[in-house]
């Protein structure tokens, strides 16, 4: 597992930030994609919706996965690969 940086924009303010998350859960809910990690800029669990997102890049950095509550529904284990 492998720290992500992106840059993204906020929902309320549409401010720009770049933050390096953990990330452990990629979901769908109503139209749009969302990824759960633990953002190490505001040291907490963050919801990041994927189409707010203006540029990702995947570290070499590696992370210990961390207990993450889950919602209820189904679970399937995915590798994602970017061009």
């Amino acid at each position: 597992r492998r720290i992500i940086w992106i840059r993204y924009h906020g929902f309320a303010s549409n401010d720009v930030s770049e933050r390096q998350v953990e990330p452990h859960r990629l979901w769908y809910f109503q139209g749009a994609w969302y990824l759960d990690g633990f953002c190490r800029v505001r040291q907490d669990l963050r919801v990041f919706r994927l189409d707010r997102m203006d540029e990702l890049k995947v570290l070499r950095t590696t992370f210990a996965p961390r207990q993450v509550e889950r919602q209820p529904g189904r679970t399937i284990e995915a590798r994602i690969r970017f061009a």
